[in-house]
């Protein structure tokens, strides 16, 4: 009982954060997405981006993903079509999970960006994660690691970025609303970019 009330107590908190951040003045982007998962596993998203106080509210971008489940949920393979400001990238990738305990799990993820009259790369991450659920809520927190292959003048295996993602999700009905914080930075820990995000979920 202890441990549900703490939690509901952890999530209203976030909740508070979360708005509290998307109105403040120190987020350089905020992300909207809108999702559709269908029961055999399959599922569509249409996310944006928009410029925070900290960038200049004139660049927008957006991807269309569609996405599946494999080997009992042990991989994820995706589909992601990028417009940034009219130029245009692929991105296919995969996820395939690795050891997983009490909500903890370490997995990675192959991401190959194809960027129409640009770089093609291979982007692989190292997914480290923790899950904790009650009722129906879910807090997740994921540290990932991102690393370069075959990108024009940057050394193989160089670390690019370091992304790390909040969420506290909850569901009703066959909905769910999940606001969230994205934290990144670069190779030598050093430049920073936050994010806030807004997902919304409907299950067929």
């Amino acid at each position: 009982m202890k441990l549900k009330l703490t939690a509901l107590v952890v999530g209203a908190l976030l909740t508070a954060t979360f708005s509290t951040t998307a109105l403040a003045d120190d987020f350089d982007r905020h992300q909207m997405n809108y999702q559709v998962n269908f029961a055999d596993d399959w599922h569509v998203r249409y996310r944006s981006y928009t410029e925070g106080p900290n960038g200049d509210w004139g660049k927008d971008k957006s991807h269309f993903q569609i996405g599946t489940k494999i080997w009992d949920g042990k991989i994820k393979l995706q589909y992601q079509y990028w417009d940034n400001n009219g130029k245009y990238e692929h991105r296919p990738r995969f996820d395939i999970q690795g050891f997983k305990w009490k909500g903890f799990s370490v997995g990675k993820r192959v991401e190959f960006r194809n960027q129409e009259g640009k770089d093609e790369y291979i982007r692989p991450w190292i997914q480290l994660k923790y899950q904790y659920k009650w009722d129906k809520n879910k807090i997740k927190i994921s540290v990932n690691p991102r690393f370069a292959f075959g990108k024009d003048g940057v050394k193989d295996g160089k670390m690019e970025n370091v992304l790390t993602i909040l969420e506290y999700e909850r569901k009703v009905g066959k909905f769910a609303i999940a606001p969230g914080l994205w934290y990144q930075v670069d190779d030598n820990l050093d430049k920073k970019s936050l994010y806030t995000t807004l997902t919304f979920k409907y299950k067929f």
